[in-house]
């Protein structure tokens, strides 16, 4: 569960991030920055293919939209693989695209 725990805040922290400098870009709050803003980022950074933004928004959506609101609830043994592997793709490609990407560090 502690893994789980972690997976989450490296979302929260990278997607934060991302709506920050979306903000700074865009000229807007970064509350007022949007989901989509965020996805579309991503996508324009060109880091992924579409199978792997597939598998890193459906571990960032489970994770925000269910575990983070969600208080006492366990995650089933497929959606903690999918949070784990997602995370784990999300900043492995994170990693190998640091000139992309040096605003998260």
């Amino acid at each position: 569960m502690l893994q789980l725990y972690f997976c989450g805040r490296m979302i929260t922290v990278i997607v934060d991030n991302c709506r920050s400098r979306l903000g700074e870009i865009k000229k807007k709050r970064r509350e007022e920055v949007g989901w989509e803003e965020v996805v579309s980022f991503l996508r324009e950074k060109g880091m992924l293919d579409e199978k792997e933004l597939k598998r890193i928004l459906e571990a960032i959506r489970l994770y925000r939209n269910k575990f983070a609101h969600e208080i006492g609830t366990y995650p089933s043994i497929e959606e903690a693989i999918l949070m784990i592997s997602g995370t784990t793709l999300l900043v492995r490609k994170i990693a190998e695209n640091k000139d992309k990407f040096h605003f998260l560090f």
